[in-house]
């Protein structure tokens, strides 16, 4: 679900390069597969991006002065943020376009009792 984009502002964000970020969401995915043995779930995306936050900060906090560390977290954190509330729009999107595509002549929720006069 990540383009490239949202992973370019998480890259600039960390101090990554971009083909770091992109093998590091490709692990993330790779570990929320093999978790939930599914792949576009709600509890996938998220154990993805909470693996890609664990694999993200650690690479970004390595050799770097211990003085320097809540900059580059805030920095980091910043770009995490976008990425998962771009995610979390682009997920919310496809629920509406399933919602408006349902056939109004078979609904698959329960319909409200009608009384007869």
């Amino acid at each position: 679900m990540n383009t490239q984009s949202t992973l370019h502002v998480l890259a600039v964000t960390s101090g990554l390069s971009d083909r770091r970020i992109a093998e590091l969401w490709e692990q993330a995915e790779r570990h929320a597969l093999e978790q939930t043995g599914e792949q576009e779930s709600h509890h996938y995306w998220q154990l993805a991006h909470q693996k890609l936050t664990e694999l993200v900060e650690h690479e970004a906090l390595v050799d770097l002065p211990r003085v320097d560390s809540p900059w580059v977290m805030f920095d980091t954190h910043l770009g995490l943020a976008y990425v998962e509330a771009v995610d979390t729009l682009k997920e919310f999107a496809v629920h509406v376009r399933q919602l408006l595509r349902r056939d109004p002549e078979h609904p698959q929720s329960p319909q409200k009792a009608t009384h007869s006069p």
